[in-house]
């Protein structure tokens, strides 16, 4: 890996770690080569998502000049602005990013999970998911928590600096939720 793309991963570290969770990107790193079968043991045996990302960070500088690109490509669909981050234009972009960070969406989303996760379909239509990403939280999740937290970091990854805490508040209140909205 080059010296420019570990310095990428090391300022980066901490949103990568906060943000990612290794098992929505691990066949493709498996089946990209970049991962084998015993750097996967390694990532498993982690008692927490962090710690599984944290290992990860540590394999990848040892996997190649093409490790890095690899990465950052299997980022893109589910978390295009840590891909954004990890370009080599990626601090122009960071500022965005902590923009959008000090907007609080994230931190609104436990309480979104707790007034709203009944109505969480609903909301995720208003957020522009898809019908079948909708159709997918819904057999992939044991309940609706879990539904409306997923659907709701699936929006934030998604939409990188786009997703942000006044469109959550007003899709919020289409789907009458004023109450919670003006809560955020």
């Amino acid at each position: 890996m080059y010296e420019r793309h570990k310095a990428l991963l090391l300022t980066n570290r901490l949103e990568i770690t906060r943000d990612l969770r290794f098992r929505d990107i691990r066949r493709r790193l498996l089946d990209s080569g970049i991962l084998t079968e015993e750097n996967l043991a390694e990532i498993d045996r982690q008692q927490s998502r962090e710690d599984e990302v944290k290992v990860l960070l540590d394999i990848l500088p040892t996997k190649g000049p093409n490790a890095f690109a690899v990465f950052r490509d299997a980022l893109k669909h589910r978390y295009p602005h840590l891909a954004r981050i990890l370009s080599d234009e990626g601090q122009g972009y960071r500022g965005s990013f902590e923009h959008w960070r000090e907007g609080d969406v994230e931190e609104s989303f436990e309480k979104v999970v707790a007034d709203v996760s009944i109505r969480w379909d609903d909301l995720a239509g208003k957020l522009k998911l898809s019908r079948n990403e909708i159709k997918g939280l819904r057999t992939s999740q044991p309940d609706d928590d879990h539904r409306c937290r997923e659907m709701l970091h699936r929006w934030m990854n998604k939409n990188g600096s786009d997703a942000t805490l006044q469109d959550l508040k007003q899709a919020l209140i289409d789907i009458g939720e004023r109450l919670t909205a003006e809560s955020l």
